[in-house]
């Protein structure tokens, strides 16, 4: 039998050069795998496969760890096993 289920979804977030780093590590502090992150022509990319439930309230704390600097965009990547606790 097939157990828990739960969203995963790839997040890119552009945002200033100088956040790359800020963000790539928010992200993995919220159970992130990093697929890129970088600059590109003055800007910088950061895409990530990251829990759906840990990315609830994103959009507000991106805004305020890259002082409005940043955007991003999500989408369903797959769903993963859920370890019972």
């Amino acid at each position: 039998p097939e157990g828990v289920r739960a969203p995963v979804l790839g997040v890119q977030v552009r945002c200033p050069p100088a956040d790359v780093d800020r963000v790539r590590r928010d992200l993995q502090r919220r159970g992130g795998a990093i697929v890129e992150a970088g600059a590109t022509r003055g800007a910088g990319v950061v895409r990530a496969t990251v829990p759906a439930a840990a990315l609830l309230g994103y959009a507000r704390h991106l805004h305020e760890l890259t002082k409005g600097g940043a955007r991003h965009a999500t989408w369903l990547s797959h769903f993963e096993a859920v370890e019972p606790e």
